[in-house]
């Protein structure tokens, strides 16, 4: 009976890039299960909106592939040069991320083929445009931290090595290296660096993610990992992706003090669920059962949840369903080992070394975003 992720996707709230408004592909997401309470609510059950900063778990994932590991998984290109070849999104210490790039990362990731005529349908949203952006730039920034590093910079026979693999993964997928080179806008020299990073950081992790390192991580963050599961009830506002800034604004606020009441004692978050939430589970009072970490709840929901102790109250949260607010009211520890979840642990720390490379990578470098206009020539 829990709140899932749904199969049709949109963003709202204020978008970074204001010239890029384009809509995504419905057919983007696979199918997730959708709860009796939520089915009925077609209209709300899109990716959340962006002022929560999250992305939906697949798509996440997807983008990850992308942007981190070795080999990342291609769909074909069409060949010829791209609509906005040429069109620079952003500079990054002087080097350029061009416009076609960031739209190619999207399509590889959704497993979709940018539409040569540039058909509105086929373009990305401008938050997808936005956060992909940022991510490029931080791989760049990031590459550039680790090549100084004269253990992990690769020479020319790691660079030709790369190269081959990647061209070998294209050719595999009926697509060739000169079409994924052409479909991104890159230059020889792009092309280089990007192979580059495709060389330095698996180097960087297969240094770092060591036994030790991940048993760490597994032991400070365990909730995640060992099976952990936790209760909570939640307290829902409706608001669509669609709505404005005020009417966000006004909902979040609503929440706000509803929290206050039920945190000063005036109201329980019972009584406060059969008050005011506006979701079908108001009726058992907001139960939402037992809930693992991953893989049932979308992110921003289960990261909230997971942060509170036994009878705290969240502040208010965004989902694809509206603002939430969460309630724990019961903990069943997890037993499982660091060594079952491997995997999962390595992806997790992973992720947090590049966050954490990336922003100190970002003090002091010279970031210019240039497409709000319609891009810079090249």
């Amino acid at each position: 009976m829990s709140l899932l992720a749904s199969r049709n996707w949109r963003t709202s709230g204020r978008l970074a890039i204001g010239a890029r408004v384009r809509a995504v592909s419905k057919q983007a997401m696979k199918p997730r299960r959708v709860p009796r309470q939520e089915a009925s609510r077609s209209a709300a059950s899109k990716l959340h909106c962006w002022t929560s900063q999250q992305w939906h778990p697949k798509l996440v994932l997807k983008l990850l592939v992308v942007l981190f590991v070795s080999h990342p998984q291609f769909v074909a290109q069409a060949a010829g040069k791209p609509p906005n070849a040429g069109v620079i999104a952003a500079r990054v210490n002087g080097e350029a991320i061009p416009v076609a790039e960031i739209e190619a990362t999207i399509a590889d990731a959704l497993g979709t083929t940018p539409d040569p005529g540039g058909s509105t349908s086929s373009k990305p949203a401008d938050a997808v445009f936005a956060a992909t952006l940022e991510r490029a730039i931080d791989r760049r920034l990031v590459c550039a931290k680790l090549e100084r590093d004269p253990k992990l910079r690769p020479n020319d026979e790691a660079i030709a090595a790369a190269q081959r693999s990647l061209a070998q993964s294209l050719v595999a997928r009926g697509s060739s290296l000169e079409d994924f080179q052409a479909a991104r806008g890159w230059s020889a020299d792009d092309l280089r660096r990007y192979l580059t990073w495709r060389v330095v950081w698996p180097r960087y992790l297969r240094a770092e993610l060591n036994d030790a390192a991940l048993e760490s991580h597994f032991n400070r963050h365990h909730g995640e990992f060992d099976g952990t599961l936790v209760r909570v009830s939640h307290l829902l506002l409706r608001l669509t992706p669609a709505a404005t800034d005020d009417a966000r604004q006004a909902v979040l606020g609503k929440a706000r003090r509803i929290r206050e009441e039920v945190t000063s004692g005036n109201l329980s978050f019972v009584d406060a669920v059969r008050k005011y939430s506006e979701s079908p589970s108001r009726e058992q009072a907001g139960d939402q059962g037992f809930l693992p970490r991953r893989g049932v709840m979308v992110e921003s929901f289960s990261r909230a949840a997971f942060a509170l102790k036994v009878g705290e109250t969240s502040q208010p949260v965004v989902t694809p369903f509206g603002v939430h607010l969460i309630h724990c009211t019961e903990f069943k520890p997890g037993k499982g080992s660091w060594t079952l979840v491997r995997d999962d642990v390595a992806r997790a720390l992973a992720g947090e070394r590049f966050a954490l490379l990336a922003k100190a990578a970002r003090t002091g470098a010279k970031i210019e975003y240039l497409s709000g206009a319609g891009g810079e020539q090249r």
